[in-house]
Parts: C-alpha cells; structure tokens; sequence
C-alpha cells in the first residue's frame, strides 16, 4: 500500500515555521503596495472644495484631471496591469512530497514502513519566462497609454464644457442686452403715443416685444446654469458651486497646415496603445510557441527503510512527451489575435486621419464665419438698427420695421457667439487629436 501527500508550496515546513514567527505580510500595515492602495482609494474619495467666486480655465482642468471619475476607472485598470506584470515574472512553486510504503494489512505498525521525503522543482525551458513578462509589460504599456489617452480626452471634454458655460455667460449677458433696448424701443414708442403721433397698437406691438426679451433672459441664465453643472460633472460635482467661469472665448489662433497636424497622428496615444498591443501579441505568440518545448521538473529527496534500518537518497527527473498536444491551436489563436491588433492599428490610424479633417475643416468654417459676422454682418445690423430708430422717431418708418430690425440685431449677435464656441470646440478636437494647442478658451481674461 502506498499514501502519497502533494504539498504545492515553497517548502511546508520552512513556510510553517515563518508563518509562526512573524505572522505572514498579506496585506497588512506593513504591506506598501496596500497602503499605496488604500491611498489612492482615499484620493479618489476626497471633496474638492470647489472656489464660490471665479473659475479658471486652468483650475478647470486640474481639477478633473485629479478628480473625473471615469479617469480614476482607467487609472485602476492601470493598477491592474501592474499587478499582472508582477505575476508575470513569478517561477513556479517548488512541490514538497512525503510518500509512506510498506505499512498496514499484513503488516502490524511500522516496522517495516519506507518513508521518502522528496523535494521537487519546475524548470520552465524556451525562454517562457521571459516572454511572459515580456508579453506583460507590453500589456501593462498599453494601459499606461490608455490612461493618457483618457487624459486628453477629459481635456478636450473640460475644454468644451468650459467654453460652453463661458458661451452661455455671453447670452445672459446679450439677453440683458435685448432687454435694456425692448424697454428702450418700448418707451420711445410710448413717447409716440402719448403724443399722438403712433397708435396705442404699437405700443403693445412693443411691450410683446419687451416680454419675449425677458422670457429670452430667462432661458439663458438657466442654460447658463446647465453649462455649469456640466462642467462642474467633469471633476465629480453634484452641483457647480462655483459662480462664473473666468476668461475669453475668442481664440484668435490660426490653424497649422493640415498635413503637417496629420504627421503627428503616430504620436496620439491610442496609437501608442495599438503599438503596444500588437508588441504584446507577438510576445504572446512566441509565448505560445515555446510553450511547445516541455518543461523539467527535477526532483530529490530523502528515503528511510526501516526494515533494513537503512537512510538512502533518492532523485529523479521527469520530462513530459508532446505526443498529442503540440499547441498547434492556441499557436494558431495567438497568430490571428495578432493580425487583428495590425488590422486594429491601421483602422484607428484611418479613424484618427478622419477625424482630424474633419475637425480641421470645421475650424476653418467656423473661423471663416466668425469674421463674416465681425467684418460685415455685425456692424451691418447695429447700423441698421440705428437707422431704423432714428426714422422711426421721425415717423419715417413704422413700429414693425423698428421691432424687426431689433430681432435682427440680437440675432446677429446670437449667432456670432455660436461661432465662436464651434471654433473653441474644433480647437479642442484638434488638440485631443493632434496633441497641438492654441490658447484654450478662457486662458486670457477679457481686456488683455
């Protein structure tokens, strides 16, 4: 009869004993890497105090880059990888073995009983080792590039969150604007009445006027307010707490060449990250074929023979035989996983390429329309409006064209500000993309 007893550790008894003495270190206070952790938990839990007054375009980003939920989900990812690079590296465990022969049935106790003691240890050969942490550290790259790709993907994300709330602060202000002239118009028409020179008709033609204005004013500050909170959303906020953003929508930058934002696509980090996967893939690959090459697993030990009152050693080795698993499939597997990280890497180039012309044409329309309506539409619709009111005031026009020509007016300037927040929005997608950068919107505070 034969007992045998697998014991798959460093050695059972070395590792019982150290485990009396200092109790193990699995994750306890001294354990760095779960306190790093713990750390980082406590990090992503903090309340930013967010400034009751001005909010910057700098302060903006800084504070989502620290505190935006979905790059702290992608930051743990990263952490991930770390630990799966550290795995990577580990040998296998040596197998302690105790087998006991020759005891029971016909024979009383253990007078005759052979006990071997054998300690046996895995010699992985072709290089396994090394292409698995190899293979690793090329995964755990690409999830390094992943979290910068993140990153500027919360940059872009801020930059035209900001640059809506600072577009929104601007209508507020223009709606006030369209207020003061409806009570303007509304009170030169009511002068006209009450001298008899315009009918009461036209004054409530004008106090409709000064109604929708308000209701307009309105509109704009609760969009405002929705601005706000968005961005506030960016860095974790419930709310935004902060009073207004701080800074200039204008962009007066000009677009670089086409060609030459195109040439630094290969740069971008999801790029990187498809270098990376298609460097980790081939290790796998390699992994996979030397997986083929069996591994050694060698084994000594010590032998007590009680009937003969005799101590001998043993040692042995054993090979397996790839008789019938060559790995041809997961060799197979891991060669199309790698023709589809290639074709991956390619198609997100053409994505990127797209997607850049696209942005660029768009800066370029939207740049092109915001100098129309300064160069020709703007002032062409205050001289309007001007004229409109001095011949109304001489009775050279009627209330309807003055009306008109004031809708026209703040139309125009409504229009004007949504070019300049597509020309902030195409500039920040051309940032993500080309990793460029003009001055954001809102780095200049007004006046400078």
């Amino acid at each position: 009869m034969q007992l045998s007893v697998r014991i798959p550790c460093l050695f059972w008894a070395a590792a019982w004993t150290a485990g009396c003495a200092g109790g193990g270190d699995f994750g306890g206070e001294g354990a760095p890497r779960q306190r790093s952790y713990d750390a980082a938990h406590a990090a992503a839990a903090a309340v930013w105090e967010e400034p009751a007054g001005a909010l910057s375009a700098s302060d903006a980003i800084s504070r989502a880059l620290r505190a935006n939920p979905g790059l702290a989900s992608v930051a743990w990812e990263l952490r991930a990888a770390e630990g799966r690079a550290d795995q990577a590296g580990a040998r296998p465990n040596p197998v302690a073995e105790i087998e006991l022969e020759e005891f029971g049935g016909d024979r009383s106790g253990l007078s005759r009983v052979e006990a071997t003691a054998l300690l046996g240890q895995e010699i992985e050969l072709g290089g396994k080792r090394a292409l698995r942490m190899e293979a690793a550290a090329r995964e755990r790259e690409a999830a390094d590039w992943d979290c910068e790709a993140e990153r500027r993907e919360v940059r872009r994300r801020v930059a035209c969150a900001f640059a809506r709330v600072l577009a929104a602060q601007e209508r507020v202000e223009l709606a006030g604007e369209g207020v003061k002239i409806a009570e303007e118009v509304r009170d030169t028409i009511a002068k006209a009445v009450r001298a008899g020179a315009a009918a009461a008709i036209e004054e409530s033609g004008a106090r409709m006027a000064l109604a929708s204005a308000r209701s307009e004013r309105f509109a704009a500050q609760e969009e405002a307010g929705l601005a706000r909170a968005a961005l506030a959303a960016l860095w974790g906020g419930a709310e935004a707490r902060f009073a207004h953003a701080e800074g200039e929508l204008r962009i007066d930058a000009a677009p670089e060449p086409l060609d030459a934002l195109r040439a630094r696509l290969d740069r971008h980090p999801e790029m990187r990250r498809a270098e990376a996967d298609v460097g980790a893939r081939e290790s796998l690959r390699s992994l996979e074929r030397a997986q083929r090459i069996p591994n050694l697993t060698l084994r000594a030990g010590y032998r007590r023979i009680e009937a003969e009152d005799a101590d001998t050693f043993v040692a042995g080795i054993e090979v397996p035989l790839p008789l019938f698993d060559a790995n041809r499939g997961r060799i197979r597997e891991a060669e199309a996983r790698l023709a589809g990280a290639e074709v991956r890497r390619a198609a997100r180039l053409q994505e990127l390429a797209g997607a850049l012309a696209r942005a660029h044409a768009a800066l370029r329309i939207a740049l092109e329309k915001r100098d129309a309506y300064e160069r020709d539409i703007l002032p062409a619709a205050q001289a309007a409006f001007d004229a409109a009111r001095g011949a109304y005031a001489q009775r050279m026009q009627g209330y309807r064209d003055l009306l008109a020509a004031e809708e026209k007016l703040l139309q125009a300037r409504r229009e004007h500000i949504g070019t300049l927040l597509q020309v902030a929005e195409a500039w920040a997608d051309i940032e993500y993309l080309a990793g460029t950068s003009a001055s954001a919107p809102g780095m200049h505070t007004k006046g400078e």
